[in-house]
């Protein structure tokens, strides 16, 4: 019964209030799978954060063994070392990488400015705009408008003016 009463209202609806409704919809759509995409994209950041973390005291417990183990040279240790380093490194810029396009993507400034101008431009193309004949004809009522009323005023003006001269 709901749904015959939403089909009886929606029987007269235009056809620009029938596609602002259906853009409400998807813009909603969007926004939930927006939404969804950055709340996983935040848990694989974690996740990352975790696992440079769980590096960094691996690359530790590996440094102390290699260190009591008397079989391994200085260079071969400083070479060990190096290499760890460079793979958290690398991983730790992975993760600034992911950071930014997160920030980018999901909570910046510039992405709230795209998503507006993506609804200005819907909203241009659904307005009507005037014909040439018709801003014509209005301009021209304007003036007119605008030039009686300034003989009106010009007559009050120059009436007062006369009346204070004697």
């Amino acid at each position: 019964m709901a749904n015959e009463k939403k089909q009886k209202t929606n029987k007269y609806l235009t056809y620009q209030d029938q596609e602002y409704e259906r853009n409400l919809l998807l813009e909603k759509e969007r926004k939930q799978q927006k939404k969804l995409l950055a709340q996983q994209t935040y848990r694989e950041l974690n996740l990352h954060k975790s696992l440079i973390k769980k590096a960094k005291d691996d690359q530790k417990l590996i440094l102390k063994l290699l260190k009591e183990n008397k079989l391994i040279s200085k260079t071969q240790f400083n070479a060990h070392r190096l290499e760890l380093k460079n793979a958290i490194n690398e991983m730790i810029d992975e993760h600034y990488q992911l950071l930014d396009k997160y920030s980018v993507d999901f909570e910046k400034l510039s992405f709230k400015l795209k998503r507006w101008f993506y609804g200005i431009g819907k909203e241009i193309r659904r307005t009507s705009w005037a014909s040439k004949r018709s801003v014509l004809v209005s301009l021209i009522i304007v003036i007119i408008i605008v030039l009686i009323l300034a003989a009106i005023f010009f007559g009050i003006d120059s009436g007062f003016y006369k009346l204070s001269a004697k």
